[in-house]
């Protein structure tokens, strides 16, 4: 009897524990089957929404079940946010059971009177006979298009879903839509967007404020939710739920084109934004990438040397796109100054033009994620950024006009450039348009991200089918769901008191007023001169530089070399410039160098106190008088109480937390160094500050060039070791490689016994390069390596040799 008792416990725990295993022992893994297939069905229970490809009626419950959740005290209900975005899931067919019925489960999801059927659900009944398993035509889905809300206005939410589609990646056909359309071929993911959100707008009657990002088969919606024209005719519009309900309102009067409008549905403003982490992130490719140098006016971006204030390497190459932490390294405020501690900083002249990009960038995201609560601070900060990134745009089409090179190789891509316009009109319409509770770092597609990541995670190799989604989807809420109600509700966060008509163009005119006199001091370009080519082209066209496009450029002219000098005399120069950089033969450097390349005389050396640095790769310990310096400069370093004395200086002046108000009393870019980079850290940096929840030590890569100091004497042994290889050959050829290497080194030494015996290239070296006709010399600011992914190249932050050179700046 006892053995009898110990069994059935020990069945029931495995069974309550799910613990295949144990079931196995037993006998009853069925039980655990049975279990997992019907699972989806007890989620209701689970006060949780139908979110399994629901049709308009389940969407109906599940807003009214959401909205419950989120409790508020305005007086209008829709104050939620709804994010959209899609992850990959496997092709498969499964059996399980939803509160629709015993189905099966994996084919794809189409909107209502599209060509296709709705296959995500095939409800399976005894009536229907063998032919509904017939499923060889029906195609399996390999999308999950997941639809999340949770509450904007509190500064912590729980996230529910609303729907959850599986799609195709390809998009489906719609017999109306392909008979209407002047050129469906490329609009048909555009269609079914608009056709499959709008259904689930339409029933989400607490929903207020969309996020997505920017991917192609999202831009009509981006464009109806901007209230900018989109090109479909008025008898396609007709057909589409939600979005021919859509009314557009002016804005007030400003002194330059927005190029927006705000969006009412049922007399209720919505409001738009992008996914403010992908622009970012995409922002940050941009200036990796080695297929343009970005300019604002004179001012070239390259971040070469942040690595030598602290930039991670890591984040230098980009090591992970789609990292937020890496972009946030990238452009936080700390890589640009000598001294964070010095008044006024300085900013070195190789990382002026990263500097302006930096604050571009952080006037556009800040003006989303930063947590101040002013409406018109936060209009000023999207009103400037819009402002830059025309005048930006304007003076680089100017600079490519004057270097004879395409647009493209001188500014930021055009959908990164859309992206970012789109971002500051979302921010002006919210601040013009809303009313009641907000809290603005909510505006971000990371908590979906976060979402696809915990559903992931529930399987060891992250691959799922539909049914899997669904199941783990649901738990991952009802864990969720149960800590929200465990703990105390946020308060709402009030919006400030609206703005009228008066100050909202007073706002616009101060922050173009601000944008144009930053603009001409990067470019050199006087204010009176910048607006008359900005009112010249607002005239000659629609202003939006995002979508033009470039064509009938001319090739580069052709620059002579400089008189007197002919190109072997000038590599020659170039060569003794560098003598005293690379080890080169004794010959060479016993050359007598020009009177103004003349180095220096060095004083005398005694050889008693010199210190001996042992020429091994590796790098063993140098002198004992060098290490106990070095150790004294890194305690020195270690006792200082920099970071207390940094927070205290760094802050923003009184009055100087706009563009605008930066820039009072200065003249040029370098005497407005320290306001202006006061400005980029408050954006950017501090418990309010844009990147704050994504890097939460400010000072992570200060500390990490102060407690790690770069030891001189292993890079000078590397560097003798890479000199030496050569001669430490053996003498009898090992392999075919090696006696290439040899018959090399022979022939240079009997043509050319003053060239290097290997090239390479590093940030810092001055080489000849040829353009057209001519040869220059020229500075490497950041090279770039031979890389499989992206556009196949990647920064490099180390020597590199010229067979792996992809490019150079």
């Amino acid at each position: 009897m006892e053995k009898q008792l110990l069994l059935e416990a020990g069945a029931e725990l495995a069974a309550a524990g799910s613990n295949s295993s144990s079931l196995a022992f037993f006998g009853l893994k069925w039980i655990q089957r049975r279990q997992f297939a019907s699972g989806l069905a007890a989620v209701p229970s689970w006060n949780l929404p139908d979110f399994m490809s629901p049709n308009e009626e389940t969407l109906d419950v599940n807003d009214h079940l959401i909205s419950t959740v989120f409790k508020h005290d305005g007086p209008c209900s829709r104050r939620l946010l709804l994010a959209f975005d899609r992850t990959y899931i496997n092709r498969a067919l499964q059996l399980c059971t939803t509160p629709k019925g015993q189905i099966m489960a994996g084919c794809a999801h189409r909107p209502a009177r599209f060509e296709l059927a709705d296959d995500s659900q095939i409800v399976l009944s005894a009536e229907k006979g063998e032919e509904q398993f017939d499923l060889k035509q029906k195609a399996r889905a390999n999308e999950m298009e997941s639809c999340l809300v949770w509450d904007a206005t509190r500064p912590h939410s729980v996230a529910l879903e609303i729907a959850a589609y599986p799609v195709l990646t390809a998009a489906s056909l719609d017999r109306r839509f392909e008979q209407l359309a002047p050129d469906p071929t490329h609009q048909r993911g555009k269609w079914e967007t608009l056709n499959r959100l709008g259904t689930v707008l339409a029933k989400a009657s607490s929903v207020r404020y969309i996020v997505c990002d920017g991917h192609g088969s999202h831009e009509w919606l981006h464009r109806f939710l901007l209230g900018q024209e989109v090109a479909i005719s008025e008898e396609l519009l007709q057909l589409l739920p939600f979005w021919r309900e859509l009314e557009k309102v002016d804005l007030p009067p400003t002194s330059f084109p927005i190029g927006y409008r705000l969006v009412k549905y049922e007399g209720v403003s919505l409001h738009y934004f992008g996914g403010v982490a992908h622009i970012q992130k995409n922002f940050v490719e941009q200036l990796r990438s080695s297929l343009r140098t970005p300019t604002f006016g004179k001012k070239m971006h390259d971040a070469s040397a942040a690595l030598d204030l602290g930039l991670f390497p890591q984040s230098y190459i980009g090591s992970d796109a789609m990292s937020d932490f890496q972009a946030a390294l990238w452009l936080s405020p700390m890589n640009y100054v000598l001294d964070p501690v010095a008044t006024p900083v300085q900013i070195p002249w190789c990382l002026e033009g990263a500097f302006a990009f930096n604050l571009l960038g952080a006037h556009v995201v800040g003006s989303v994620l930063h947590s101040s609560a002013c409406r018109k601070w936060r209009l000023e900060m999207a009103m400037t950024g819009l402002c830059l990134l025309d005048l930006g745009y304007l003076m680089a089409s100017q600079r490519a006009k004057d270097l004879g090179v395409k647009k493209q190789q001188v500014w930021l891509d055009a959908r990164t450039h859309r992206s970012l316009r789109d971002l500051c009109g979302s921010v002006i319409l919210v601040c013009w348009g809303a009313d009641g509770h907000l809290c603005f770092p909510q505006l971000s597609e990371r908590k979906l991200e976060k979402r696809f990541g915990r559903v992931r995670s529930c399987f060891s190799n992250s691959q799922m089918t539909v049914p899997d989604y669904w199941r783990a989807s649901a738990q991952v809420a009802r864990k969720e769901l149960h800590s929200w109600k465990q703990g105390r509700l946020p308060d709402q966060k009030p919006l400030p008191e609206a703005l009228s008509c008066e100050e909202f163009s007073a706002i616009s005119s101060r922050s173009f007023a601000a944008a144009l006199r930053f603009s001409s001091i990067c470019s050199g370009i006087s204010e009176a001169n910048l607006r008359s080519m900005y009112n010249m082209a607002m005239a000659s066209q629609s202003f939006e530089p995002e979508i033009v496009k470039e064509e009938g450029d001319e090739a580069e002219e052709q620059e002579p070399a400089p008189e007197g000098e002919d190109a072997s005399a000038l590599f020659q120069r170039i060569r003794r410039s560098q003598a005293f950089v690379q080890k080169d033969s004794p010959e060479d450097l016993s050359e007598e160098l020009p009177a103004d390349m003349a180095m220096p005389e060095l004083p005398e050396i005694d050889d008693t106190e010199c210190s001996v640095v042992e020429a091994t790769a590796k790098g063993k310990p140098a002198d004992p008088k060098v290490v106990e310096a070095t150790r004294e400069v890194i305690e020195q370093g270690a006792k200082e109480d920099w970071k207390a004395d940094l927070m205290s200086k760094i802050q923003p002046r009184s009055g100087r937390l706009t563009l605008s108000s930066a820039l009072r009393g200065h003249e040029t870019f370098e005497s407005a160094f320290d306001d202006l980079w006061r400005l980029l850290r408050y954006l950017r940096l501090g418990p309010e500050g844009a990147d704050a929840d994504i890097i939460p030590n400010h000072f992570l890569t200060r500390d990490k060039i102060k407690k790690n100091i770069r030891k001189w004497q292993n890079l000078l042994q590397h560097q003798i070791a890479c000199a030496d290889a050569v001669d430490r050959l053996p003498a009898m050829r090992v392999s075919r490689q090696q006696a290439w290497i040899e018959s090399c080194e022979k022939f240079r030494n009997e043509h050319s016994p003053s060239l290097p015996p290997s090239i390479s290239i590093h940030t810092g070296n001055a080489v000849a390069i040829q353009r057209q006709n001519g040869w220059h010399v020229a500075l490497v600011l950041s090279t770039w390596r031979v890389y499989k992914k992206g556009n196949g190249s990647q920064l490099c932050p180390k020597e590199l040799s010229k067979g792996s050179l992809h490019s150079a700046r």
